[in-house]
């Protein structure tokens, strides 16, 4: 189900299950689908709305376009690249009338729902000591950046060590790390990773990153992590701190569930 933003009985959007015969037998449909993205308003604009997936342990991709298909289409992870596929997604996002999706280091592909031709976009970059997840975030039609998390765990815990931010060159098809964010905060989440100008919330932070503690492809619920890797990146000072309530550790506990950011519709 994708949600939409209008009365409570128009509020979901029912989509046909993920065929099991594309999924791990260990794992419920529910368990594998990573993600969930679309182009459009699924409301508003639900003839040209497509909804994609990141689903099962080797997350890949899926989609379905709304009032036309019944069924979904999974996309062929084989790309004409030596030695390249397009499976362990970590992020899609649509941008430009394609979907990206990125991989871990910043490899960079896109494709097109019609054609289903692929495309490398962006090579990776070398990977760190430190395990991470790569986010993306679509600022505008022009603008999409990348966020590396690097994470570092221990017997019971998750925290992150580093964060580092970069902006795709179009034309040049390559990323440019960013040193400042300006007004702009990120918030990043398995949900959706958004932008906003700080300074139309009161008591945003701007040129910061706020993340919390989603399901990560690693540990997350499966090894007892005791989920509270929330906080708050400072580009600037590149330095970390906390600024959640002490009550959400428990609240994740006891429903089990990742946190979701939510934009509000009005300024404070």
């Amino acid at each position: 189900m994708v949600k939409g933003r209008k009365k409570r009985k128009e509020s979901f959007i029912n989509l046909p299950p993920l065929d099991k015969g594309n999924l791990c037998h260990e794992r419920t449909i529910v368990e594998f689908v990573v993600k969930a993205t679309i182009s459009a308003d699924p409301i508003l604009d639900a003839n040209n709305c497509v909804v994609v997936v990141i689903y099962e342990g080797s997350c890949k991709l899926a989609f379905i376009r709304l009032n036309k298909d019944t069924t979904w289409t999974y996309v062929d992870p084989r790309l004409e690249y030596i030695g390249q596929s397009l499976d362990m997604v970590q992020d899609v996002v649509h941008v430009k009338e394609k979907f990206y999706a990125v991989k871990g280091g910043g490899q960079l592909f896109s494709f097109d729902i019609i054609t289903q031709s692929k495309q490398l976009v962006a090579e990776g970059m070398q990977h760190d000591d430190m395990e991470e997840k790569v986010y993306l975030v679509v600022l505008s039609d022009k603008e999409l950046w990348m966020v590396r998390r690097y994470v570092a765990f221990g017997d019971e815990d998750r925290v992150t060590k580093k964060v580092r931010i970069y902006e795709l060159d179009f034309d040049k098809h390559e990323w440019v790390e960013k040193e400042t964010l300006g007004d702009v905060a990120l918030f990043l989440g398995d949900n959706f990773s958004i932008s906003v100008l700080a300074s139309n919330f009161l008591g945003c932070r701007p040129n910061c990153v706020y993340f919390n503690h989603d399901h990560d492809r690693y540990c997350g619920y499966l090894r007892g992590c005791l989920h509270h890797d929330f906080g708050v990146y400072d580009v600037k000072s590149q330095s970390f701190s906390q600024s959640f309530a002490p009550n959400i550790t428990a609240l994740m506990k006891t429903t089990k569930k990742p946190p979701y950011w939510v934009v509000p519709t009005f300024q404070l």
